[in-house]
């Protein structure tokens, strides 16, 4: 019975092989010609290897028996380029807009449906009916010629020929065009497709200009389909060709992936590090970042200061929290110690541990940039878990930028559910300073030249819903980045407000140093007056043998007269809440530092500026080591005020000269007088007439009945 079952299948399959082999089309729609008519010189279409176009797609599809009419009005643009091998097309249907990026070098399509989710497919090789199909050239997976592209016409060995037949001329759309008919029988499917493409001729002036190759304008297309010879379904097609350009105009945001976007179906093959694309942190830097998210209008910003040395690693935060007043959040990732401070109270609150409680991102972007920085900054640059999504306009078009993404699987926490997001992809988008600068030199080629500027990070949350709707939920956050440079000195991390707020130890210490010639060289312009600042700390954390971040406050200055420089710094105790009986307490560290001045240990160089001059040497004195106060106390220099001494030809001639003044600025407000009340001026004796004594109505006497009286005439 079942060797009955086994032959009749194969009988039924010959019979449909042997048929589908007698199958020649639907000649209703069109039937290839053999020999077509000759063809006019002069007018057979030409293209280029690079075109943009839009397709006005409009479709009218038909099921025989079922009475099913289906209308399908889409708008495509193609961008086409051989020489790069790529394609890239950009649907719009029922206003959703879909991408899809064809790499034909690896065979890869990725499509971007709504511009949110990526699904990589494998493109197909040699299908006849589909212009996007890859062919090999030269043994290799490559894109179609623009002709076969738009199956116009094609020689290809591996696939039936395509030959188009010359109608004649027409009218389309107002355009004078040159009419092409082609026939096409896809005998495996059993579909015969039938279309008439119209070209403008080449007299005709088309709103792009004069160009050298061919302007297709239009392409009707019937096309049938049938199963086991039985005519089944049609579709009717029109294809209005719009705006054509032999080349492509530069638009990098249509060239990359959509923002935000990670295609894991690339395979872990095209994933690369950052360090590979010469994206680096600095290892001190200071930026300025303003966050917003997609469910607030709120921007949040915050002030970001980070160093990493072999020994330590510490951040800086200066916030304001939502209802809060401003703080600053110092972190101390070498000993796990967090230090919070109110800039308005002056309080600190010190804690063990660089953990934060659970927060939701989308409302709290910025404690969630604090948490999880590992992820943001610190990930490790030679991971390769970044792909390339290429080149794009940022900042209002005003940089470009490039652009990497990565991904985060369950990643992070929802507070509300006590779940987890199940993916979030990172999207950072670097620049350059100097886009023109050389490469920086490198010890293993080939060099990448560094991406020195973060520009923006965008977090794409997804969490799947399993409700109505898309069946998930988005929510995007993101970071813009200001200012980034790497001016961060060791006294922006000073924790010493602290140790005074929780009454911890420290002290003010002062000590000198002496330069290793007479000359004023703290003073010459050559000198890195930084460098110096920058020596003193390490020579003075290192001769106590503590960490540089418990050297607070350093100060330098220095006397001219004898070119002693001071050194006053605050000497901070051992770190809070870490009982290390190694760390040196604050009596122990100044001994150290006593013993090193006293046994001439604290001496170093200073290269200048100028190459062409000397190294200075710069030497501890000998049992200068005191406490601040001291210093101050018993110090001349510090205790000298200045005096200011006049000789008696300056205070004479300081007296006469401002006589002569009074007597210029009266005459002159004598003048304005004259001409503003336009009187003349009074005669000198009246003058002095008129100039009385203030004192001439005050009595002296004792006696008022003995003072004259004076009658007037009208007493008289």
């Amino acid at each position: 019975m079942r060797t009955l079952i086994t032959i009749s299948w194969i009988l039924i399959f010959l019979s449909i092989v042997v048929h589908c082999q007698e199958w020649n089309g639907d000649p209703a729609v069109c039937q290839p010609d053999p020999n077509p008519s000759n063809i006019p010189p002069g007018i057979y279409p030409t293209f280029p290897t690079k075109a943009q176009f839009a397709l006005e797609i409009l479709q009218v599809g038909t099921v025989e028996g079922l009475g099913v009419h289906t209308v399908q009005h889409m708008m495509f643009e193609y961008f086409y380029d051989y020489d790069a091998n790529s394609l890239v097309l950009v649907k719009n249907m029922n206003n959703i807009i879909d991408a899809e990026h064809y790499h034909y070098s690896i065979l890869k399509k990725a499509a971007y449906y709504a511009r949110s989710f990526c699904n990589v497919t494998t493109i197909e090789t040699n299908v006849p009916m589909d212009g996007t199909s890859a062919i090999f050239v030269n043994g290799q997976p490559h894109i179609r010629p623009l002709h076969e592209f738009l199956l116009f016409s094609s020689n290809n060995l591996a696939e039936p020929t395509i030959q188009p037949k010359y109608i004649g001329e027409d009218i389309v759309r107002g355009i004078p065009v040159h009419k092409w008919e082609t026939c096409i029988l896809d005998r495996v499917n059993q579909r015969t497709t039938r279309r008439e493409w119209s070209f403008a001729r080449s007299d005709y002036l088309m709103p792009t200009g004069q160009i050298t190759t061919s302007t297709p304008v239009q392409a009707l297309i019937n096309s049938s389909k049938s199963i086991n010879g039985t005519h089944v379904a049609e579709i009717d097609e029109i294809f209005n060709v719009i705006s054509y350009k032999p080349g492509i105009t530069e638009r990098s945001d249509l060239f990359s992936p959509p923002r935000g976007i990670f295609c894991s179906g690339y395979g872990d093959d095209t994933l690369f590090s950052l360090e590979e694309q010469g994206i680096i942190w600095s290892n001190r830097f200071s930026v300025r970042i303003d966050a917003i998210t997609s469910r607030q209008a709120l921007w949040h910003t915050f002030h970001l200061r980070m160093e990493t040395t072999r020994e330590s690693k510490m951040m800086r935060i200066d916030y304001k929290p939502l209802g809060d007043d401003f703080e600053t959040i110092i972190l101390d990732y070498t000993h796990g110690i967090k230090y919070i401070i109110d800039r308005r109270v002056g309080s600190c609150t010190i804690t063990q541990g660089l953990d934060f409680q659970s927060l939701d991102i989308v409302k709290n972007p910025i404690e969630f940039f604090i948490k999880y920085e590992q992820y943001i900054i610190s990930n490790d640059p030679k991971n390769k878990i970044y792909q390339f999504n290429g080149l794009r306009p940022c900042r209002g078009g005003a940089i470009e930028c490039v652009i990497v993404t990565t991904s985060f699987e369950n990643f992070p926490e929802l507070p509300e559910t006590e779940e987890t997001w199940d993916a979030t992809n990172a999207e950072w988008a670097w620049s350059q300073r100097n886009p023109m600068s050389p490469p920086p030199p490198c010890q293993t080629p080939p060099c990448t030249k560094r991406f020195d500027y973060p520009v923006h990070l965008l977090l794409k949350l997804f969490k799947r819903t399993g409700g109505e709707g898309p069946g998930f939920r988005t929510e995007d956050v993101e970071y813009y980045f200001y200012e980034y440079n790497g001016d961060v000195h060791g006294n922006e991390f000073d924790t010493s407000l602290c140790y005074r707020s929780n009454d911890l130890k420290y002290a003010h210490l002062v000590y000198n140093l002496k330069v290793s010639r007479k000359e004023n060289e703290i003073e010459d312009a050559q000198l890195d007056r930084r460098d110096l600042m920058r020596n003193v700390h390490y020579q003075t954390a290192t001769q106590m043998n503590i960490r540089p971040s418990r050297i607070s406050h350093l100060e330098i200055d220095h006397d001219e007269q004898d070119q002693t420089i001071y050194v006053m710094f605050t000497l901070l105790d051992k770190t809070p809440l870490i009982n290390d009986p190694n760390e040196l307490n604050i009596d122990q560290a100044r001994k150290q530092l006593e013993s090193a001045i006293n046994d001439n240990k604290l001496t170093f160089g200073i290269q200048l500026l100028d190459n062409d001059k000397y190294n200075i040497t710069v030497n501890a004195i000998k049992n200068s080591l005191v406490e601040s106060k001291t210093y101050i106390s018993s110090h001349s220099r510090l205790k000298a005020t200045e005096k200011i001494k006049y000789s008696k030809h300056s205070i004479a001639g300081a007296i006469l000269g401002g006589i002569l003044v009074g007597i210029v600025i009266g005459g002159v407000l004598l003048i304005i007088v004259k001409f503003m009340r336009k009187e003349p001026l009074p005669s000198v004796p009246q003058v002095t007439r008129s100039i009385t004594s203030p004192f001439a109505s005050v009595s002296f006497s004792r006696n008022p009945a003995a003072q004259p009286t004076t009658k007037t005439e009208t007493d008289a």
